[in-house]
């Protein structure tokens, strides 16, 4: 019985090992997030809405600042057509971007532009899955580094 366990413990911590280090295994994804974002913003200057929401997950889930979680491709639709016909211009810029296996979390800041001015200067944190060979959006939350009004 012995001998067994003697056999038996460096294969079971052989495969303990093996099964955990995917998820403990950081890579870094900076430039696959950063043509991501690319297109994001692309998708997003050239106002097709349709095309735009592509870039999230069928189960994605928008935390914006001072609102509500927004999910369900027609609520994204609704939430960022707003933001189109508003003039926004969004300019991301990926802080950091580490991969574990078939998801991504990055931490970035978006400069968001109306007109020639920036109006605001957001940090946030998107969590990405790979679906079918591509980076989608699967939780996007931010908030603003300006102070709050008086």
């Amino acid at each position: 019985m012995k001998n067994r366990f003697t056999l038996l413990l460096p294969i079971l911590a052989l495969t303990f090992f093996m099964n955990t280090s995917n998820l403990t295994a950081q890579k870094d994804a900076s430039v696959e997030i950063m043509q991501a974002n690319e297109k994001f913003m692309n998708l997003f200057n050239a106002g097709d809405i349709d095309e735009f929401v592509s870039v999230y997950t069928e189960d994605a889930r928008l935390l914006p600042p001072n609102g509500q979680i927004v999910t369900g491709k027609e609520n994204l639709k609704n939430f960022w057509n707003g933001m189109m016909e508003a003039g926004i211009k969004p300019v991301l810029k990926t802080v950091s971007a580490h991969r574990y296996g078939k998801t991504v979390i990055e931490e970035g800041n978006v400069a968001i532009h109306a007109g020639d001015q920036v109006v605001d200067n957001v940090k946030y944190i998107v969590i990405w899955k790979k679906i079918n060979g591509d980076w989608k959006m699967y939780q996007d939350i931010w908030n603003s580094n300006n102070p709050l009004p008086n």
